[in-house]
């Protein structure tokens, strides 16, 4: 007689489950030839340097036309000149306008870990009428070594069960960040150098050996931290910075976290009140939010996907919350996935999101498999998972961030609310950076910044980028102006906001960047809709 559950009903057995993945990892890195070699030094001084390459395959399907591609090698450690070196891969997007100004641009992508959306950037050459400059950040996207985790990759989409955050999933989560760390220290990377201060250096040795003397630099999310550093170390041949939905450069990850979520859900909540539609359905969102909070806290619901159940708990919603939040189109949606939890949360998550079982593909499917990866609510939005470099995220991670955390001042912070003590006091990460040991900075990068660099600041409802935190932040800059667009979260410039929207942003963006030095003009502001809630 067949004793055994279905499928999706089996207990969670993380040993069997993290040998099937590591066998599989290890397949899959056996058929690809796991991280990409990257040249050696040789013998004496070592010279930076610059060599064009055929664009791949992925750069010419989202920029087909007036762009080339290259590498700057340069050295993986600066403080070993004979040491080993790595490739940062680069773009150079031509702008198509028939009188271009002199000074280019300059982006990172989004946010750290992701590769860059080359589609998206290279809109920008048009809309700011001067070439752009691409980099693939150290260990991120083309730049070689790629620090990739297929280890981690496979956890997310194993089994439903790994997606719970329970303490009993933790060990599988951390044996797959120590698999990673170990095949790419066998490959001879230096974990430790993939760090803020080697980023920004990366930069200006970008500029120097594409020989330009004066750029403009575009941030935008997380990878502000890299510029932030950079502004500090080589501030001399930058004309200006826009900086998009920012982190605050004297705030470490996890208490900007805990206060960039209460300032979004607050900001949300306010503009519901304003809405007669949502007060009708939810007259204090916040407290409703916090109701449910408390309910699945008591008792997670449990939501059906294709490969079997999802337990839904309170540190799963407060994560979900900021990262849809955060992404430019869906704030709107927020309140109809809360509404009534406490009431029966299984049937009512599953009425939220239609009713139908979800399928693998489906985003909201992907950021639940995502749960223990730690990409949601955590390494700023992103739905595509396949394009963000765990590697190079824990690297920064665990060297520029956790070492600086005071421990109970952000206990403190998350003032007995268990959601944020779970998530983000007791962060799963205090035992992946054990595993992924790349030591700490010599010195902790969070700090306020002075500048006298043109710089302007552009937030929304955004709980990666707290207004009043980039209100603190912007008083260093003897030049800077912040603006706010109260409609929309964590990018300005997507192709899928509302027309006024979109158009206000980049026109803000495009006539300041052409005089830096004035304030922008922020009219069009006013003619921008308010948040329209969908309310079922």
């Amino acid at each position: 007689m067949d004793t055994s559950l279905p499928p999706e009903r089996r207990p969670f057995d993380p040993v069997r489950l993290f040998s099937l993945i590591a066998g599989g990892v290890l397949v899959a890195v056996a058929c690809t030839g796991g991280s990409e070699q990257v040249e050696q030094p040789r013998a004496g001084t070592f010279r930076l340097s610059y060599h064009t390459i055929p664009c791949p395959d992925d750069v010419l399907g989202s920029i087909p036309d007036f762009r080339s591609c290259g590498y700057v090698t340069v050295l993986e450690d600066r403080s070993k000149p004979q040491g080993r070196t790595i490739r940062l891969f680069v773009t150079h997007v031509e702008t198509p306008s028939a009188d271009p100004s002199p000074d280019p641009m300059f982006t990172l992508g989004y946010d750290l870990g992701w590769q860059p959306a080359y589609d998206a950037i290279a809109k920008l050459a048009e809309f700011v009428h001067r070439d752009v400059f691409v980099l693939d950040p150290r260990g991120v996207g083309h730049s070689q070594p790629n620090l990739s985790c297929p280890e981690l990759q496979a956890l997310r989409t194993s089994s439903p069960a790994v997606s719970t955050g329970e303490p009993r999933a933790l060990p599988v989560f951390v044996d797959a960040v120590a698999a990673c760390h170990d095949r790419l220290i066998g490959d001879g990377i230096d974990l430790s150098a993939y760090n803020i201060a080697e980023m920004a250096a990366d930069v200006e040795d970008v500029r120097t050996a594409l020989g330009i003397d004066e750029w403009n630099l575009s941030i935008r999310g997380t990878s502000s931290t890299v510029g932030f550093e950079f502004m500090s170390r080589y501030p001399e041949h930058v004309r200006s910075v826009y900086f998009g939905n920012p982190d605050a450069p004297e705030v470490d990850l996890f208490s900007e976290a805990i206060i960039g979520t209460r300032y979004a859900i607050a900001r949300l909540s306010r503009s519901c009140g304003n809405d007669p539609r949502c007060k009708r359905v939810f007259p204090d969102l916040q407290a409703t939010l916090r109701h449910d909070l408390l309910a699945l806290r008591r008792k997670p619901a449990e939501i059906r996907i294709a490969d079997g159940e999802l337990r839904f708990s309170d540190t799963t919603l407060v994560r979900w919350v900021r990262q849809w939040l955060a992404t430019a189109t869906t704030p709107s949606t927020v309140p109809t996935v809360m509404s009534h939890l406490p009431d029966d949360a299984s049937e009512a998550i599953m009425a939220a999101l239609g009713g139908e079982t979800l399928e693998q593909d489906d985003p909201l499917a992907t950021w639940a498999a995502d749960q223990l990866t730690l990409n949601l609510g955590y390494a700023g939005p992103g739905d595509q998972p396949s394009v963000f470099t765990d590697g190079t995220f824990f690297s920064v991670v665990c060297h520029d961030e956790l070492p600086f955390v005071d421990r109970q001042a952000l206990r403190e912070l998350a003032a007995g609310e268990p959601w944020f003590e779970d998530t983000y006091v007791d962060s799963p990460y205090l035992e992946a950076c054990e595993r992924w040991d790349v030591g700490r900075a010599t010195s902790d990068p969070h700090r306020p910044l002075i500048s006298e660099i043109p710089t302007l600041f552009v937030v929304g409802v955004d709980p990666f980028s707290p207004l009043s935190l980039i209100e603190e932040a912007a008083r260093g800059f003897s030049r800077s102006w912040v603006v706010e667009f109260p409609s929309w979260g964590h990018n300005a410039f997507s192709s899928d906001l509302p027309g006024s929207t979109e158009e206000c942003s980049r026109a803000i963006r495009a006539s300041w960047i052409d005089a830096p030095t004035a304030p922008p003009d922020t009219s069009c502001i006013a003619d921008v809709s308010p948040i329209e809630f969908e309310i079922d």
